[in-house]
């Protein structure tokens, strides 16, 4: 019943199911979380946030792909052959890949813009963000073959 409920879920904007995953996680928001944990001063900070934001609209592209795939993977669970399968896999190793190359372009920015120290704690935030809400998406839906067993 789940799998069902929860496609439309999926299909809602990913814009706010980041911010909603992240939320009910840690209670506050990601960029609010962000400034705490970098703690930039002013100058660095004015170089920093515009740089974030580029990375946050290209990070949220990729979420909507990431979306898509899983609102399929539900919708057509239990009845997908080996083709639809091997599909969505490569699929899903694609946007990983597509993710991390996106981080590892966005940390040379942020290096640039505020130092290789300040870029490694953005790195480190995002990947740990990044992977809480991948947990919380994939505990949420089944494994292939998972129900009915």
């Amino acid at each position: 019943l789940f799998i069902f409920l929860s496609a439309p879920i999926f299909a809602q904007g990913v814009d706010n199911e980041d911010l909603q995953v992240i939320q009910s996680i840690y209670g506050k928001e990601k960029k609010e979380m962000l400034k705490s944990f970098l703690m930039l001063s002013d100058a660095d900070a004015a170089k920093f946030w515009p740089v974030y934001e580029a990375y946050e609209v290209e990070r949220k592209a990729q979420g909507k792909r990431r979306v898509a795939l899983i609102t399929e993977y539900v919708n057509t669970y239990g009845a997908a052959d080996d083709a639809k399968l091997d599909k969505m896999t490569l699929e899903s190793i694609k946007i990983n890949t597509d993710s991390d190359k996106l981080l590892g372009k966005y940390y040379g920015k942020m290096k640039k813009a505020v130092g290789a120290k300040n870029a490694a704690k953005f790195f480190q935030f995002e990947t740990y963000m990044l992977l809480a809400v991948k947990e919380s998406i994939y505990d949420n839906i089944p494994f292939i073959d998972e129900l009915g067993k």
